[in-house]
């Protein structure tokens, strides 16, 4: 339980400073299908905070079990996001707009 509290907080730490991490240079690059990069991860713990954009229910790149690879899932869920915020000039990637 007590883990799970610290994800969450670290998580809604991560979500309110998302302009900040943009700008300190975290997603300095753009990210595609197939990018295995350390900011994936920071990616997809992001996408997973809002249930609306979950990589996946159970698996690789679900809550907790995060990975640095940028895969159809996390594709996926990126979309929902981009979707979500009328972002649709860069489906499926995350490029300036996103970022």
């Amino acid at each position: 339980m007590k883990i799970f509290f610290c994800r969450v907080l670290i998580l809604g730490l991560i979500a309110s400073f998302w302009p900040l991490a943009s700008q300190a240079g975290v997603f300095a690059r753009g990210l595609t299908l197939g990018s295995q990069r350390p900011e994936v991860k920071i990616l997809q713990m992001l996408l997973n905070i809002d249930p609306a954009t979950r990589i996946s229910l159970a698996g690789a790149g679900s809550l907790g079990q995060e990975t640095d690879y940028f895969g159809e899932k996390t594709k996926s869920a990126l979309i929902k996001l981009q979707n979500k915020y009328g972002l649709k000039s860069e489906l499926g990637r995350l490029g300036p707009q996103t970022r």
